[in-house]
C-alpha cells in the first residue's frame, strides 16, 4: 500500500518561501539594507504577505537566525559522540 506525502500548506509553502528568502537577503544586503520589498520579490510573493506571518522586519530576522541555529544544532546532534568534545 502506498503511503501519500502530505502535501505542504499553502501557509507552509509561503512560509517557507519568505524565511529561504530573507536569509538570502539579509545575507547579501545586511539587516539594514535588506528591505520586505526585495525579500517579497524574491519569494514571489506580495509584499502584505510577509507582514502577514512577520510583522516586522526584526521578528522575520529572528525567524531566520533560529531556522539557522536550529539547523545548525540537529546538524550537531546528528554528528556521532566521537566527534563532539567534552564540555566543560
Amino acid at each position: 500500500m502506498d503511503k501519500q506525502i502530505a502535501k505542504p500548506s499553502i501557509r507552509e509553502e509561503n512560509e517557507r518561501a519568505i524565511l529561504a528568502s530573507a536569509e538570502a537577503v539579509f545575507a547579501e544586503q545586511g539587516f539594514g539594507g535588506a528591505t520586505i520589498a526585495a525579500i517579497a520579490a524574491r519569494a514571489g510573493v506580495p509584499k502584505p504577505n510577509v507582514y502577514y506571518y512577520f510583522p516586522t522586519k526584526e521578528r522575520l530576522y529572528r525567524a531566520v537566525v533560529e531556522r539557522v541555529l536550529n539547523e545548525w544544532l540537529e546538524a550537531l546532534l546528528r554528528s556521532t559522540p566521537a566527534t563532539i568534545p567534552p564540555m566543560r
